[in-house]
């Protein structure tokens, strides 16, 4: 027997089973510089991969603003859109696809999307130069 999630649309948004559904889509900011979420993840031979101290630090300060905006456990489970404003706070050159790939394992380890698989198409702009403010102003949308 195979089940069928129940996600609302965005016309759909509003009050679901007393529980507030939020309205698509889904904006929110990181503030301060992104990691690579590909270098930051250790995968011991045999043993089960794990983030090192610098990310995990990263993900638990990333974690209490999706926290405020009321954004973890939505677990929405189909195709989705992900655009991405990054606004650099130096001028280190860094890789977008490990900053992508930070930005998904927040989103799936909150609990936003049930799995990264769900993101299929993904906008990324990068902003001028800030280094008082750096950030990654997020968009999360149905695909």
């Amino acid at each position: 027997m195979r089940f069928i999630r129940f996600r609302p649309s965005p016309a759909e948004a509003g009050v679901l089973g007393g529980k507030p559904v939020p309205t698509y889509p889904l904006c929110f900011t990181l503030p301060g510089q992104l990691p690579s979420g590909k270098n930051q993840i250790e995968r011991p031979p045999g043993r089960k991969p794990y983030p090192n101290s610098r990310f995990k630090a990263w993900r638990t300060a990333a974690s209490v603003h999706l926290i405020q905006q009321h954004l973890n456990h939505l677990m929405l489970a189909r195709p989705l859109h992900l655009t991405v404003e990054y606004t650099p706070g130096d001028l280190i050159t860094r890789d977008v696809s490990g900053m992508t790939d930070a930005i998904l394992h927040l989103l799936e380890k909150n609990g936003v999307v049930e799995n990264d698989k769900w993101i299929h198409d993904l906008t990324w702009r990068r902003q001028e130069l800030d280094r008082k403010n750096p950030k990654a102003v997020c968009k999360l949308d149905y695909a």
